[in-house]
């Protein structure tokens, strides 16, 4: 179980509930899982953490988005009043 804190970042817990850890990404309200990948966008940057092994990469980026969200090699950047998406290769 993942749950999104603003204030903390994100709550990780296991499938009986017992707390695991907390991820630090203050500022996140929403995230998005793509295959075995945590997703999310905060000051000016995306992340995409590995649930399993812990890895995690980090592309800098000059857009700003309230979440982002991740299928087939595509990436959806989501505001207020508009959809971007990216093509990507990572």
């Amino acid at each position: 179980i993942f749950i999104a804190d603003p204030n903390y970042g994100i709550a990780v817990f296991d499938n009986l509930g017992s707390y695991l850890e907390t991820i630090p990404a203050k500022g996140v309200a929403f995230f998005s899982f793509y295959k075995d990948q945590l997703i999310y966008h905060t000051d000016g940057k995306l992340t995409l953490k590995y649930i399993y092994n812990q890895q995690k990469k980090e592309a800098k980026t000059d857009l700003s988005f309230g979440f982002v969200l991740m299928e087939n090699n595509q990436l959806f950047g989501v505001t207020a009043n508009k959809l971007q998406i990216f093509s990507i290769t990572y």
